[in-house]
């Protein structure tokens, strides 16, 4: 005897299910005005695994100026802090709060700021805010960031992304595979624009690593002010032989300058997920050239706890939060006004709906 069918009314319940497991319908917040260092609660559906302990998250608002930047952030710890020419807090910039991390740029130095310990994860996020001058010298390094690997340092410690060792311009970034071999999996790529400067610009790198080793599907972009400058996603050879990923690190050397120039960052953000918080100038993500992270306290899939880091938003000014969740899927920006708050909830604060969206 031939089994019947299920009803189509079972099969119409499993579709609408479904979808709406995997679309999130909503995103509310429990006040419509927020400070800077106010904690926020995110109310809506299919935030999905977020963590809520980031790698690092460090706005150098911790130290004294002038002086060695702390292994201590706000989150996490920085595994190398090096010297003799570490990196020092500074109050002569500053994206957010009253303080960056700045390195001067000088003949052979290495201000490196590092941190360990990311073999094990498959997805990275690194975000930051930098500014630069190079008092009008060219023809030297600036190495920005780096990732390196755990291989030998014959391949400047790959697998890794490296951005800067250039002598022409260091705004190009390339890809190797290996630590044995320099060629393996390289893929270079100058990033066709100097961003300006004296000027904050935010960089971002998303991160996948290939599934297995030799295979050539992971996902390596890097952003600057929310614009690609170097986009492989799915189909590029991050690893080999048994080597991964193992740092991320800022400020690795300056080489051959008049050592005059300088480079400073802020608001640094290492995390081994995708999921986030931000927020942007712009009610569009992919419109927005003005990113902030927002470190996240707690994550649930229907719930978000996180504090406000206004960044260089202004009292009075409208600003717009964005969850991505661990699939790089953004939601439609929820406004909020930069200003003093009761820390009541908005009164009949309406619902905005939210249609994820890979960016």
């Amino acid at each position: 005897m031939r089994a019947s069918k299920p009803p189509l009314y079972i099969f119409l319940y499993l579709i609408f299910v479904g979808n709406a497991y995997c679309v999130p319908s909503q995103i509310t917040i429990d006040r419509q005005s927020v400070i800077d260092g106010n904690t926020i609660t995110v109310q809506g559906e299919d935030f999905g695994a977020g963590d809520s302990s980031p790698c690092i998250w460090d706005n150098f608002e911790e130290g004294i100026n002038g002086t060695s930047i702390s292994s201590y952030p706000a989150r996490g710890t920085w595994s190398l802090i090096s010297n003799p020419t570490p990196s020092l807090y500074s109050t002569s910039f500053a994206h957010s709060g009253d303080q960056s991390a700045v390195t001067p740029s000088h003949h052979t130095g290495y201000a490196n700021i590092r941190f360990n310990g990311l073999e094990n994860a498959t997805r990275i996020y690194w975000s930051f805010w930098f500014r630069f001058n190079i008092s009008g010298v060219t023809g030297f390094q600036t190495k920005l960031m780096q990732l390196w690997g755990n291989g030998p340092d014959q391949c400047d410690y790959g697998p890794g992304v490296m951005s800067g060792g250039f002598s022409d311009s260091w705004f190009a970034s390339y890809n190797i595979a290996s630590g044995d071999d320099c060629t393996i999996g390289k893929i270079q790529k100058s990033y066709g624009f100097t961003p300006a400067q004296d000027t904050w610009h935010y960089m971002e790198m998303i991160l996948e690593r290939s599934s297995d080793y030799g295979v050539a599907d992971g996902t390596i972009i890097i952003r600057i002010d929310n614009r690609d400058v170097y986009s492989h996603s799915g189909d590029i050879l991050t690893r080999l032989n048994e080597q991964d990923w193992r740092s991320a690190l800022f400020f690795y050397g300056f080489t051959n300058d008049n050592g005059e120039g300088s480079l400073a960052i802020d608001d640094a953000y290492i995390n081994d997920s995708w999921s986030r918080i931000v927020m942007g100038n712009d009610e569009n993500y992919s419109q927005c050239t003005s990113l902030n992270m927002q470190p996240a306290n707690s994550w649930s899939d229907t719930m978000i706890k996180f504090t406000v880091n206004t960044g260089a938003f202004k009292e009075g000014n409208t600003a717009y939060l964005f969850v991505i969740d661990s699939d790089g899927n953004v939601s439609d920006g929820f406004p909020v006004t930069i200003g003093e708050n009761s820390g009541v909830p908005a009164p009949g604060a309406p619902a905005v709906p939210v249609n994820l969206r890979a960016e």
